[in-house]
């Protein structure tokens, strides 16, 4: 398995409005195969924000950039991001 963790730096207080919209996202994932769960987190103090989702190949995950690009830049808006979000890739090797 392997997750793509893209760090977002947002308005603080703004997690309502991204939380919907990751949401939708979801369901928009939940429809691209090799797609295996995401979650969405926000610090309400500093509106750092992180989104983790999760594939079942590298190939996959990679084949899923094009898909994600508008779902990303609607959490961007709805964050007011102040910059560009970093986007990185890790292979799962455990979970407890």
């Amino acid at each position: 398995m392997f997750a793509r963790v893209t760090t977002y730096q947002g308005r603080p207080g703004q997690a309502e409005q991204p939380a919907k919209r990751f949401e939708e996202a979801r369901d928009r994932l939940e429809e691209i195969d090799g797609f295996e769960g995401a979650y969405f987190l926000f610090d309400h103090k500093t509106g750092k924000a992180m989104t983790i989702t999760f594939w079942e190949s590298e190939e996959v995950m990679e084949a899923s950039s094009t898909a994600i690009s508008p779902l990303r830049d609607r959490v961007i808006q709805a964050l007011g991001a102040t910059q560009q979000p970093v986007i990185e890739t890790y292979e799962v090797t455990g979970q407890f």
